[in-house]
Parts: C-alpha cells; structure tokens; sequence
C-alpha cells in the first residue's frame, strides 16, 4: 500500500555526478537553472488483498468507493492495451470456453491484433478467428496462419447477419440461402454514408477515432419472423460453436462528444450479440461518465 507518493533516493555525497545531468542544469548565464515543480498531494491508495481469488464478478458485497475523477492525477500504472486484451481473452478461453472444444471466434475491434498470434499459440492453434477492423492490422504476424481471416471493414448488423448465413451455408445450405436473402441482403442495401465517407483510409491506425460521427452506431435489429429465425438458431447449432469478442471504439477523448459515441458503441454491441447469439461474448464495457 502506498501513498501515492514516489519520491527519487537521495544522492550519496561521495557518489559522482553524470556529466550530462550537471549540464543540464546549467543555465544561460553558466549559473545552475532553478526549476519549481508542484508537490503532489499524498493519496491513499487500496489495493485488493492479494490472498483472495481474484474478483470476477462485482456483487453487493464487492467494496466500494465514492466516485473521483482522477483525470488531474499523476498515474504510476502503466496501460498496455495489448497486454490488458490477451489477459480478459485467456480469461475468456480459459474459464468459459469448454475444453477441448474448437470455436469460430469473431472479434470486432480486433486491430492490430499483435498479441493474438501468442494467444492462438497458447490454445494449439484449436480455434478459427474472424477478425473484423477498418484499422490496421499487424499483417507481418497474423496474415501467415491459416486458422485467421482479417477483414479490413467496419462491424455492423449486416456483418454480424452475413456471419450467420455463412454458418447455415455450411450445414444446411438451403436454409442457408433462404436466411440470406431474409437477412443479409435487407441489411446490406443501404450502407452507411459515413462508412463511404471513410472508405479511402480503411486500413490505416486512426479510421474511427478521428471524426465526431460516429461509425459503430446502433442499428435496431431486422424484423425477422420469430419462428423462423429460431429454426436458423437451431440449425447453427449443428456448426462450430461461436464466441464473439468486441473492443471497438469510435471517437477520442479529445472530441466534444465522445460520451456520445461510448453510448452508440455499447448499444450497437448489445444488437450484435443479439444477432451473432454467442455461446459466449465479451465486449468492451464503459458506463457513461
């Protein structure tokens, strides 16, 4: 537990001094420069007590703090974006997924996906993935393996419904025309003008994070006979079961309205497991403040 509070050791007097650090603390004048920085104010700081399991879920009884914003504080942690996803996904392979059971893994938001070669690696190579990103891809490490198919696009409804003809396609082809045309082929007719707007920078890091419209925007579902689509459920059954992973995210913390794309982007990815019917998802999870 500490204060929040990280403070440099001291000098040994006989201890000398690098010549390029006495250097730059020379001024104009040759005389030592002065500098003023502001003190931090001390902070106590609770750490989860590392002898119970580690948490997985947040109940009532799950310790809780009054909300800050910490948006001025100096943070001592260090954010590893790719490190942070391939911990949840082993999670998610490890304590969800059944054993020794090969999945057809669909992954929105799934650029670069440097670290995903390792996790494949981890698991025998077991599972196929569908990666689905208008970013760039980390092609040098991903391209070369054969269980992986990248898809330099945008994530939408008629994605997630084109992913469940395909599934039909291959265990029931005639039902499998029939749900395409039901479903796929309404959805895809009118595609977004933004995304077309778009189209000329798809494949590069910032596609989505640049423009206060916002791509990954909810689109309310098909109104698709009920007892049809259940026969369709059913009968995507017989094929390799699916896990579907988002961690899209539209906008920047920078853009007046980003509030506004975190609450597009989660509705858009409750629609999409509606759609997709996962046996499991993880999704990229924000409240609104």
């Amino acid at each position: 537990m500490y204060g929040g509070l990280f403070k440099k050791r001291s000098r040994d007097a006989n201890e000398p001094a690098h010549e390029s650090a006495s250097s730059s603390l020379q001024g104009a004048s040759g005389k030592p420069a002065s500098f003023a920085f502001p003190t931090p104010a001390l902070r106590t700081v609770y750490h989860y007590p590392s002898s119970l399991p580690f948490p997985t879920v947040m109940d009532a009884n799950f310790p809780a703090e009054s909300y800050g914003s910490r948006s001025q504080d100096v943070k001592a942690a260090i954010h590893w974006g790719q490190r942070k996803l391939l911990l949840s996904e082993i999670q998610l392979l490890s304590l969800y997924a059944r054993p020794n059971i090969t999945y057809h893994i669909v992954y929105a938001g799934s650029a670069p996906g440097t670290h995903l070669a390792f996790l494949d690696d981890m698991f025998q190579r077991r599972h196929t993935w569908e990666l689905v990103d208008p970013g760039q891809f980390d092609r040098p490490v991903l391209e070369s393996r054969q269980n992986f198919t990248l898809r330099n696009e945008f994530f939408t409804n008629a994605t997630a419904y084109g992913i469940n003809a395909r599934r039909l396609l291959e265990v029931l082809p005639g039902l499998g025309v029939i749900y395409r045309d039901v479903a796929v082929d309404r959805a895809g007719v009118a595609k977004k003008e933004l995304h077309e707007q778009l189209q000329s920078i798809v494949g590069t890091i910032d596609v989505a994070r640049g423009t206060e419209d916002i791509p990954s925007m909810y689109e309310s579902r098909l109104d698709i006979p009920i007892g049809f689509e259940l026969l369709c459920y059913v009968g995507m059954e017989r094929t390799k079961p699916l896990l579907f992973v988002s961690d899209i995210r539209s906008g920047s913390v920078s853009l007046p309205n980003f509030e506004d794309h975190v609450a597009e982007n989660m509705r858009a990815q409750e629609c999409w497991c509606q759609i997709l019917q996962g046996e499991y998802s993880m999704l990229k999870f924000r409240l609104p403040y």
